[in-house]
């Protein structure tokens, strides 16, 4: 099924809770999610000095895109990755609860060797009946979202790079706000 149109939208990761502690956010998160297509960019806020995984684990602070197909099934969204900078292409299933306009993720995971709650936050940054557009074909994808897009193209099978690109339009044109490559 596809997803309620609630979750249609483009989303800034705005809190990271892990085993009931408030974290630090090293990255700048968006997630784009169309009525069946979804992209998740990660960018370091300061590649300068990036943390370590004393602070907080690596996954969630990595640099990384990732784009596919989501589902919704009573409370619980399902991304099946198409498309990964890392490779990864079995699916992510979390429960999704709002709270006063918030969308909270939940999520156990492995810490140090122990299953580990977390939680996180997921702010709207465009209005509820936003338009969206996808394209894609083969190892790549182009997500639009109100004024937000990720292009990913992954052409590693053919001895070429996986890139993705964030983008913001801003006086009507896309403004390139940062790149992921592998």
């Amino acid at each position: 099924m596809t997803v309620p149109r609630e979750l249609v939208g483009a989303f800034r990761r705005s809190g990271l809770i892990l085993d009931g502690r408030r974290m630090v956010d090293y990255a700048d998160v968006i997630w784009l999610q169309t009525p069946e297509w979804f992209a998740d960019m990660r960018l370091l806020i300061e590649r300068d000095s990036p943390p370590t995984a004393a602070d907080v684990p690596a996954w969630f602070y990595q640099e990384k895109a990732f784009a596919g197909i989501a589902t919704w099934d009573a409370a619980k969204i399902t991304w099946q990755r198409l498309i990964d900078s890392h490779g990864r292409t079995t699916p992510d299933s979390s429960p999704l609860v709002w709270d006063d306009g918030v969308i909270i993720e939940l999520g156990v995971t492995d810490l140090h060797g122990k299953e580990t709650p977390f939680a996180e936050e997921w702010l709207r940054m465009t209005k509820d009946d936003v338009e969206c557009s996808v394209e894609h074909g083969e190892g790549h994808a182009r997500i639009e979202v109100g004024r937000f897009a990720v292009e990913i193209a992954d052409h590693r099978a053919a001895g070429g790079r996986f890139t993705a690109t964030r983008f913001e339009r801003r006086d009507g044109r896309w403004i390139e706000i940062g790149t992921v490559s592998a």
